[in-house]
């Protein structure tokens, strides 16, 4: 064996020779850059949370915005059609009324659809409601004199109107007919 002597490592001493003006220094250059470098993080991470938080709420916004308004355009057709259902209900007991009033309107119907059927129709067969038969069965006499009319009793007609066909033409003049046309030229006014 060898008789080296062995050293013992011991660690230096702790005491700064650093002047302690300038650690104060350093310190604080440290944390202020430390301070600066968090502030920024943070800045960074609430706009993140708040940018999404903004996404999640306007997605919940406008479901609801759309769930609000759903109903209302159900609702709108609901009453628009009620409104056409109530206004030709209303028309029918008008021409009801007029008919009652004035029984002679029903015969000037017929005169006005066999005027519009071609010059050289014959064999006229005019639809009409049961009750409305003999109010027309004057104006059958004072018709075309080349034609021969048929007044026909058909309960599928309503009061007040008449459906009237020849051999090769058809004029319908069915209440609900005139009233859906003149519905549709309401609503073609209204829409223009």
């Amino acid at each position: 064996m060898s008789s080296k002597a062995f050293q013992r490592w011991q660690a230096a001493s702790a005491t700064s020779t650093a002047d302690p003006a300038e650690l104060e220094r350093l310190r604080e250059v440290a944390r202020e850059a430390g301070f600066a470098a968090g502030l920024e993080q943070g800045l960074a991470a609430g706009r993140e949370r708040v940018e999404a938080q903004q996404a999640a709420d306007g997605e919940r916004l406008a479901a609801l915005l759309e769930s609000l308004a759903a109903p209302l355009v159900n609702l709108e057709q609901e009453l628009l059609d009620s409104l056409q259902t109530l206004a030709l209900a209303l028309a029918r007991q008008v021409v009801r009324g007029e008919l009652t009033a004035v029984p002679a309107r029903i015969a000037d119907l017929v005169r006005a659809g066999v005027a519009a059927l071609p010059a050289t129709a014959r064999q006229i067969t005019v639809h009409l409601h049961p009750e409305d038969v003999d109010l027309v069965r004057s104006l059958a006499r004072r018709g075309r004199n080349d034609a021969r009319w048929e007044l026909l009793a058909d309960a599928g007609v309503q009061r007040g109107g008449c459906r009237i066909s020849t051999e090769a033409s058809e004029v319908d003049l069915t209440l609900d007919t005139r009233l859906r046309e003149a519905y549709d030229r309401l609503l073609e006014v209204g829409g223009a």
